[in-house]
């Protein structure tokens, strides 16, 4: 029923369809005083065209928001235990919010 973590994955530009999916997530409840939001985001063309349109929605509702690059490698590349918990403590570094 609550919504703790909402990921956006190439949702586009639509200022309606990108607030509304936000506004359900900042739904309060006793236990809930917050939400994070995930907008994920590919390299390609428009998706990085939409992105810089929705930092702009985001910065008007003035909503924070910080950027981070993810990198990664195919599936066909493998990590050892030791490279996958540094990756996993980099994530965790690069989208962690004050509030």
């Amino acid at each position: 029923d609550r919504i703790f973590h909402l990921f956006l994955i190439d949702i586009g530009k639509s200022f309606t369809r990108v607030i509304q999916a936000i506004g359900r997530s900042l739904r309060m409840g006793a236990d809930k005083n917050h939400a994070y939001v995930y907008d994920v985001c590919s390299t390609l063309k428009y998706s990085k065209r939409h992105t810089a349109i929705r930092a702009q929605y985001y910065k008007e509702a003035k909503y924070p928001f910080k950027r981070a690059t993810v990198k990664y490698r195919s599936y066909d590349d493998k990590f050892s235990k030791n490279e996958q918990d540094n990756i996993l403590a980099q994530l965790e570094q690069d989208i962690s919010l004050d509030y």
